[in-house]
């Protein structure tokens, strides 16, 4: 902070501080634009350093993927697994009941 005076706001009317409250946002926001741009500006540099082209360097991989059912409840096949993350309680009751894992595959 370059100017760390203090305002006694007591003093303002009502007019006055929301005039003062809309002076406040507009600088806000020009900062915040300010700020943006100057990010996007040192990625854009960054990737051409780096030889990525910048739809690369935004891409979500993980967005893309698609998760494959691998597993499907022979009572209700909507419920499906795909075997990554905790078990589905649809699977530990199958087990449980003695049915192998193998057997819940998709086709």
């Amino acid at each position: 902070m370059t100017n760390t005076r203090q305002i006694n706001l007591n003093t303002y009317s009502l007019a006055e501080l929301r005039l003062l409250n809309n002076k406040v946002a507009d600088q806000i926001s020009a900062a915040e634009t300010k700020l943006l741009e100057e990010a996007r500006r040192r990625i854009h540099e960054i990737a051409r350093e780096a030889g990525i082209p910048i739809e690369q360097l935004m891409a979500n991989p993980r967005k893309e993927r698609r998760s494959t059912a691998i597993y499907v409840n022979p009572d209700d096949e909507t419920q499906t697994w795909n075997g990554i993350g905790r078990k589905p309680a649809w699977i530990k009751v199958w087990l449980d009941g003695g049915i192998p894992l193998a057997d819940l595959r998709a086709s």
